[in-house]
């Protein structure tokens, strides 16, 4: 079992210390292991708030290529994503779209379901710029995950983002080209 805490602490002077306990428990032993983090410089979290925006943005086009694509399928579009995935999904092979077409879709629609939850924390969530392992990183808390064991958080670097960001560029183009 893994007990995972992220908390907050302060230092004598008010700046906020950040210290993580990574807890692995086997069986009767406790093994424990310190990671300490650390608040980074405005400029390197003003970085992650751009590329925040540019995932957003992003995830705003696979949303518009969904909804281009229901329009040629001469379907209903909703005002909610996942009722608008969900008509997408539910779409049969017609002329308006062939099999190969479809499972091309649907590949990428499959895809994107694996990015929702973190597209929600970045979407949804407080981001705090951090210093981990001797890299940037953002760490994002979204309250509507919430969670009585721990609190849920997932941490992305530059390179993480950009990666993320180019599977939904990709998304987005198989959705509109299929």
């Amino acid at each position: 079992m893994l007990a995972h805490a992220l908390r907050s602490l302060q230092s004598p002077d008010g700046d906020e210390a950040l210290v993580e306990d990574l807890s692995i428990r086997q069986n009767a032993g406790i093994s424990s292991l310190r990671l300490s983090m650390s608040k980074i410089d405005p400029q390197a979290s003003f970085t992650f708030e751009i590329y925040r925006s540019r995932f957003t943005d992003a995830y705003a086009s696979v949303d518009r290529a969904i909804n281009e694509r229901l329009l040629r399928l001469k379907a209903k579009i909703q005002s909610n994503h996942a009722a608008n995935v969900r008509a997408l999904k539910k779409a049969e092979p017609a002329p308006q779209l062939s099999k190969s077409a479809k499972g091309k879709i649907d590949q990428a629609l499959s895809q994107l379901e694996q990015l929702q939850i973190i597209r929600n924390a970045v979407a949804h969530g407080q981001m705090m710029a951090l210093k981990f392992e001797s890299q940037d990183q953002a760490l994002f808390v979204n309250a509507f995950q919430p969670s009585t064991l721990a609190t849920n958080a997932i941490l992305l670097s530059q390179t993480q983002f950009n990666q993320l960001i180019k599977s939904l560029e990709s998304i987005a183009k198989t959705i509109r080209e299929a």
